[in-house]
């Protein structure tokens, strides 16, 4: 199934293309005229009549034409509106132009761009910000004059609470990557609302963006020609997964839903295999299996349905194995990986048998020359030691390093973190997981979403599909957990799992 249009996530240049052809095909209204409006109809939910000003800031490029007629229109609606501009205005478009003539003509206070934004008892608090300070065209970190700009608009809302609308995305955010222009070097708005303009924009959900730019809100500024437009990835939506295999008949047994072999749970480590067997079992798998390396459980006394099993006298056979939760990096776990790998049911690979293959070449070969299904399931620091780069290269481009990942080993990834990525080598459109919060970011969590993932494969599903379903309802139970007043601080892994069950189960039987 296609995704839906608000769900598919178009790169910088298709976007610019978009816009291109549809400047040429247009004559009025322009395409500012239509996002000015557009901005206004979103600011009005956001604010009061008489409850404070508006600011407006107008950058040198479309997007500050773009929060010039916004303006235009907040005033004209009768609301106090101020603006400040950054950048020559002789230099701007000529859409820009005319859009500055209006502003210039209406009744709103323009500010110097050093103005000093200081919460006062003297003058009422803004009560929006809209950010046109730079769009999607940004290719260098904000620096001088509008980097204090920013600094000030993002101390101004800490202090007062007051929502900030970002036209397009945060100034200072990659709309591709969702990191921030120039790194450590480069800025930021933190905006609590964005409004993507013509299409959805991966860097809203992934990375940084995931937490900058807030809700994520979008108009096509009526361009029908977005609907028929290529994208690069899709935000996971649980409706379009094909999710069959997980429904029960009076006839199965548990034969019928597959077994799952956790291998990990090395001394000292037994936590992260249990939680792992756990989630295999609550997510459906018909027998679970945790095979360690120096047996230390005999048996989990909270569910005892989990078989535990001695490394070396267990025998593979038609299990999904789920290797890495506490395996440990000994040569027994480097000797399990090798057989894991050498398996011709699914694998799943996480934690320490990721860092084994980025360790010991021969493992990744075998790998890589594997015909079963493999997901590969890395936290950026596992990525990162993966592709030999820093953790801070990874996050730079977050679908890029999935993307070289799975081309180099042949396998399905889900690339861990706020908005996390999944992709397979043959992808032609890479995915973003739009569920889960900070809560996730605490011990076990991705022990449970290994454990997960090998529950769906067992029963049937397709890697893709299952490793796109494990991750948001992974992320979906963590935000039901909060919702609920259980987090996001000392939300546990352990939590997770009977809110896992429950949704699969809604799913299933269609009440999500």
């Amino acid at each position: 199934m296609k995704p839906q249009q608000s769900d598919r996530l178009f790169s910088i240049q298709q976007i610019q293309m978009l816009e291109r052809n549809a400047k040429a095909d247009r004559h009025q209204p322009s395409l500012m005229e239509l996002a000015g409006k557009a901005i206004f109809s979103q600011a009005l939910t956001l604010i009061k009549p008489g409850q404070g000003p508006v600011l407006l800031i107008a950058g040198p490029g479309n997007n500050g034409g773009d929060a010039m007629e916004a303006a235009a229109h907040l005033s004209a609606a009768g609301y106090t509106t101020d603006m400040i501009r950054i950048g020559e205005d002789a230099a701007r478009s000529p859409e820009a132009q005319l859009a500055l003539n209006q502003a210039l003509h209406a009744p709103i206070q323009h500010l110097p761009a050093d103005v000093s934004l200081v919460p006062s008892t003297d003058q009422p608090a803004y009560q929006l910000i809209v950010d046109g300070l730079f769009g999607i065209g940004l290719n260098k970190p904000i620096t001088d004059a509008a980097a204090q700009l920013v600094a000030q608009i993002n101390n101004y809302t800490a202090q007062t609470g007051c929502p900030v609308l970002a036209i397009d995305v945060p100034s200072g955010l990659h709309a591709e990557t969702g990191a921030i222009v120039g790194g450590a070097a480069g800025c930021c708005i933190a905006a609590t609302h964005t409004l993507s303009l013509i299409g959805n924009k991966p860097g809203l959900h992934t990375g940084y963006g995931k937490q900058l730019a807030g809700q994520v809100l979008l108009d096509d500024l009526q361009l029908a020609a977005v609907a028929h437009s290529g994208y690069v990835a899709c935000l996971t939506d649980p409706a379009q997964i094909e999710c069959h295999a997980l429904s029960r008949k009076a006839y199965t047994h548990k034969g019928s839903f597959g077994d799952v072999a956790i291998i990990g749970a090395a001394p000292g480590m037994a936590g992260a295999g249990i939680l792992a067997a756990r989630a295999a079992l609550f997510a459906g798998a018909g027998r679970i299996f945790l095979v360690q390396p120096d047996t230390e459980l005999r048996l989990d006394m909270l569910h005892p349905e989990i078989m535990c099993r001695d490394a070396r006298q267990f025998e593979f056979n038609k299990q999904v194995i789920v290797i890495g939760p506490g395996l440990g990096q000994e040569q027994l776990a480097a000797d399990l990986l090798r057989a894991a790998l050498q398996h011709p049911c699914p694998v799943v690979i996480d934690a320490d048998a990721l860092n084994l293959l980025a360790t010991k070449p021969e493992l990744a070969a075998l790998l890589q020359t594997r015909t079963a299904a493999a997901l590969l399931t890395p936290h950026p620091l596992e990525a990162a030691r993966l592709l030999a780069l820093s953790t801070e290269q990874v996050q730079q481009n977050r679908a890029m390093s999935a993307k070289e990942l799975a081309q180099r080993f042949g396998c399905h990834i889900i690339l861990k973190g706020a908005g996390s990525i999944l992709c397979g080598p043959q992808d032609r459109h890479y995915r973003i997981n739009p569920s889960g919060n900070p809560g996730l970011a605490s011990g076990g969590t991705g022990d449970v979403l290994a454990g997960l993932c090998g529950a769906l494969l067992a029963q049937g599903m397709e890697v893709g599909d299952a490793a796109a379903f494990a991750c948001w309802a992974h992320g979906a139970a963590a935000d039901e957990l909060v919702a609920a007043g259980s987090g996001p601080i000392g939300l546990h892994a352990s939590e997770l799992l009977p809110v896992i069950r429950s949704l699969l189960n809604r799913l299933v039987t269609g009440r999500i």
